[in-house]
């Protein structure tokens, strides 16, 4: 478990954790709780100053799924060093997301464009494929329950190309 700061802490054996009291009070405080093979939950919420002893309630961390696949170009060619970023698709108040922060890189393809993306969340999913060679493209799927494994058919990016002109006044 993430909590405010930098601080880091380990649950009990009954899921139980705790941090200190965060210095300033009524700022906006940022919770992050993740474990293997689960997907990463974060949540934010602005204590008052009545909430030295702030209680955030059971937090519930769903099994990961995983998609496995490789991006190719047109041609069919595989692709590799596309950078993969998983898109939010939550509007709740809680943000799931990959490992990694939203609109961060969540994996790079390898040398033959292979890619597995392991903490996906169960549900609807929208992947950023970017490229310098090639147009951003976005991908969009649903898992359909946890733990499940996915092999996918391949990503297929367009074509880049190139744009010049002359422009006069």
């Amino acid at each position: 478990v993430r909590g405010p700061g930098d601080l880091q802490a380990t649950t009990d054996g009954e899921g139980r954790f705790m941090f200190p009291a965060p210095g300033g009070a009524e700022a906006e405080l940022r919770l992050a709780v993740t474990a293997p093979g689960h997907v990463l939950v974060e949540r934010a919420f602005r204590p008052t100053r009545e909430d030295a002893g702030l209680d955030v309630g059971t937090i519930t961390v769903d099994r990961a799924a995983e998609l496995s696949g490789v991006v190719v170009g047109a041609n069919g060619q595989a692709i590799g060093g596309v950078e993969l970023r998983l898109e939010s698709t939550d509007t709740g108040p809680f943000v799931v997301t990959s490992a990694e922060p939203v609109g961060e890189p969540a994996v790079t393809t390898a040398t033959n464009g292979t890619f597995t993306l392991a903490k996906l969340p169960v549900g609807p999913w929208r992947i950023r494929a970017d490229h310098p060679d090639h147009p951003t493209t976005e991908f969009e799927g649903a898992t359909r329950r946890p733990g499940a494994q996915s092999d996918r058919t391949p990503l297929r990016l367009l074509a880049g190309g190139a744009l010049a002109g002359r422009v006069v006044g």
